[in-house]
């Protein structure tokens, strides 16, 4: 495998690392100082229903340095010449700072690959909130306020793709919110048809007591396109979350 590398990678090395696969990766990433791993989705195993193996599966449930999860039936798209290379990127945003902690990422991969950049969000749906409220009053405070998050997602989204034009990145907001719009943020990016999704371990509601959040999980488990995940925990707080991780695997 080295080999077959070499012309295109001028330092590779080889390590065989003893122990269950998930556990050693994660280990060996974290105590080499690596800054991603790069595993496909599913291997010898096959897909556990979710579209994962079951390496990768519990490689999103353990601490780690930032993932390149490949997906082996949806490899990069290659130009006339066979060059492979991204078209269409996607960075789902909560509106947090700690969300766009991945723009910069994703904006030098679009960059450096004439990509377009598409910075999605997804309104949360009040579904809920809608059926308790039944006044006349009530629904129209509810539909200025939907009114309102949406124009200020866009307003947002705008802003962002502004800021990383002037460092020459093609970028463009995409606020799913509307009736008919996919109310689950790997619905919405699916429907895209990125090349490639990059998104943060953590958003806003994110603690950082596991090492990826429910929404990286979820885009791994159940999206169709390679997910490159930036970790933005620093090393003191992966250890950290390594102890939680083992405390909510109880008999692993």
């Amino acid at each position: 495998m080295a080999g077959r590398l070499a012309n295109d990678v001028p330092d590779v090395e080889v390590a065989v690392v003893d122990g269950q696969a998930a556990d050693a990766i994660a280990r060996w990433a974290v105590e080499h100082n690596h800054d991603l791993v790069v595993l496909s989705a599913r291997g010898h195993g096959g897909g556990d229903g979710t579209g994962l193996g079951s390496v990768a599966h519990k490689l999103f449930s353990l601490p780690s340095v930032s993932v390149l999860l490949a997906r082996t039936d949806a490899p990069p798209p290659a130009d006339d010449a066979g060059r492979r290379g991204y078209r269409r990127i996607v960075a789902p945003l909560d509106g947090s700072q700690r969300a766009e902690y991945a723009v910069a990422a994703a904006g030098e991969i679009a960059k450096a690959h004439d990509a377009e950049l598409l910075l999605c969000h997804v309104i949360t749906p009040l579904g809920l909130l809608n059926g308790t409220l039944r006044s006349p009053e009530a629904r129209r405070h509810l539909e200025r306020l939907m009114q309102t998050n949406q124009a200020e997602a866009e307003a947002y989204l705008t802003a962002l793709a502004g800021r990383l034009a002037t460092d020459g990145v093609r970028a463009r907001g995409l606020v799913h919110g509307h009736h008919g719009a996919p109310e689950h943020l790997h619905e919405a990016v699916s429907r895209e048809e990125p090349d490639l999704v990059v998104a943060c371990a953590h958003g806003a509601s994110g603690t950082g007591s596991l090492p990826f959040g429910r929404t990286v999980q979820t885009l791994a488990r159940f999206g169709s396109a390679p997910l490159l995940v930036v970790q933005d925990l620093e090393a003191g707080a992966v250890a950290a979350a390594v102890a939680a991780a083992a405390e909510q695997r109880p008999g692993h």
